[in-house]
């Protein structure tokens, strides 16, 4: 991430894309609802998110 955001140990990104859901660059499909016709979103799950991707951002803004 110091590589990524830091302006001075890094390329000083301030910020970045990322996909909801599946992603065209993505090693396999993902769904946040995969009950066809739960329009309740009775089974919506963020699960992945949680397992993949948030403890990177919880890193990077605990930097700030």
């Amino acid at each position: 991430m110091t590589k990524l955001f830091s302006p001075t140990q890094g390329t000083g990104f301030t910020f970045c894309r990322t996909a909801v859901g599946s992603s065209d660059f993505g090693l396999d499909d993902d769904s946040y609802a995969e009950v066809e016709g739960d329009y309740q979103m009775k089974h919506f799950s963020l699960k992945r998110e949680k397992r993949v991707l948030y403890h990177i951002f919880k890193k990077h803004n605990s930097k700030k």
